[in-house]
């Protein structure tokens, strides 16, 4: 996978899985979870992008839904790279109905919010009219669209500006979920959507926990020089709190230390592993894991990470950032 970033023009703009240090062999899950599979939903599935969950991919079972139907019928024309992968065209909202939906030039912007005109005039490339064309779609909500016998491991949301509102027709759906991912905006970049201070409200009270959030940072437009920027949106990623576990199933709960290793959580899964003997019983893979894993570092070793991190430090305040007008947590580590 280094490899694969390092062939490219820039490393930041392949954009590296924010998991990086983290994943591990495709044969450590298939080891741990056996005949378990991960079952996913994916809402804004354009490209159908799941690289944090790439070790896992053999054994997900997957299902997307996105606006543009010709994007469906491109997906559902490919090879998989999952267990069981489909994709269906369908607007996700919060309620039954229809909805005016914009398609933009650049289709991954497109959304039912217009964009905000400050966001556009500060921050995004003048466009007199981004949008090429507004189309009238049926929607409906996740409850209703996804069959109850589907039980969700995994909610992945990015569709710019009705997260809210998904999450708001997904009550049932979100009961079984163990993860969920979201884009959330600090900046109004469209018109009436909710802000990540909403969406976090609102996660914490389902008994999600906050376990990640990638920050995505822009400069000015007019500005070409190097500077911070400011925190536009992020890619934030909710667990289910150590509490609401208690009351899973013991492949869920297998299921969910599986997923949190893999996001480099490994505290977090070792805290469920220690605390439900159940884990303990169907998993032993889990204690030969924890066992090499939890271990304090040696002093040399510590020793010698020091000094390289006095070389990296001297590195990145040289190079101050890479030099784009967008930055992440994930494409620059000074961040």
């Amino acid at each position: 996978m280094i490899l694969q970033y390092l062939s490219k023009l820039t490393v930041y703009q392949t954009i590296p899985v924010y998991n990086l240090n983290w994943l591990k062999n495709p044969s450590f899950y298939a080891e741990l979870l056996e005949d378990r599979r991960v079952n996913i939903i994916d809402v804004g599935a354009r490209n159908s992008s799941l690289e944090e969950l790439q070790p896992l991919n053999s054994l997900i079972n997957y299902l997307g839904f996105d606006a543009d139907k010709e994007e469906v019928d491109r997906l559902n024309s490919k090879e998989s790279c999952f267990n069981s992968s489909k994709f269906i065209a369908a607007f996700v909202a919060g309620h039954s109905g229809n909805v005016d939906f914009m398609l933009h030039k650049d289709a991954g912007n497109s959304s039912i919010y217009q964009f905000n005109k400050s966001y556009s005039d500060w921050y995004h490339e003048q466009n007199s009219n981004p949008v090429e064309r507004i189309i009238n779609l049926p929607c409906d909500t996740l409850d209703n669209l996804i069959d109850s016998e589907f039980d969700v491991d995994v909610i992945k949301l990015d569709t710019q500006g009705n997260e809210y509102e998904i999450l708001s027709g997904a009550s049932k759906v979100l009961e079984k979920a163990l993860m969920v991912e979201l884009e959330v905006e600090f900046l109004s970049m469209y018109e009436g959507q909710k802000l990540a201070y909403s969406l976090m409200e609102k996660m914490n009270g389902l008994g999600f926990d906050l376990l990640y959030l990638n920050r995505v940072f822009g400069s000015s437009r007019r500005f070409k020089g190097i500077s911070r920027g400011q925190l536009i949106f992020g890619d934030a990623l909710f667990g289910l709190s150590r509490e609401s576990v208690k009351k899973l199933s013991v492949d869920k709960k297998i299921k969910y230390c599986s997923l949190l290793i893999n996001y480099g959580h490994c505290d977090f899964a070792y805290d469920l592993y220690l605390d439900n003997s159940d884990i303990q019983d169907k998993a032993p893979k889990l204690k030969v894991f924890f066992e090499k894993l939890n271990r304090k570092p040696s002093k040399l070793s510590k020793f010698f990470k020091f000094l390289v991190d006095k070389v990296i430090f001297v590195l990145l305040y040289l190079r101050r950032t890479n030099g784009l007008s967008s930055d992440s947590d994930r494409s620059w580590p000074v961040r």
